[in-house]
């Protein structure tokens, strides 16, 4: 019996490249950047994007290592 060769896993093109980061955060500070979300009308996603680019040039490191 031949065996299938395994599909692809389909990944949106917006993904591509790209890790996921998960983190847990206490229920209020998830709120207040819900909220944040609504006010700034930013995503939720690129809201933790900025925040991760703000540490980078906290402590003087550049973005990537190319």
């Amino acid at each position: 019996m031949k065996r299938k060769a395994p599909k692809e896993k389909y990944v949106q093109p917006s993904r591509v490249g790209r890790k996921a980061v998960t983190t847990y955060l206490p229920p209020e500070t998830f709120e207040r950047l819900s909220i944040l979300s609504e006010l700034t009308g930013l995503s939720l996603e690129k809201l933790m994007s900025k925040s991760v680019k703000m540490i980078f040039k906290y402590h003087r490191l550049p973005r990537t290592l190319r």
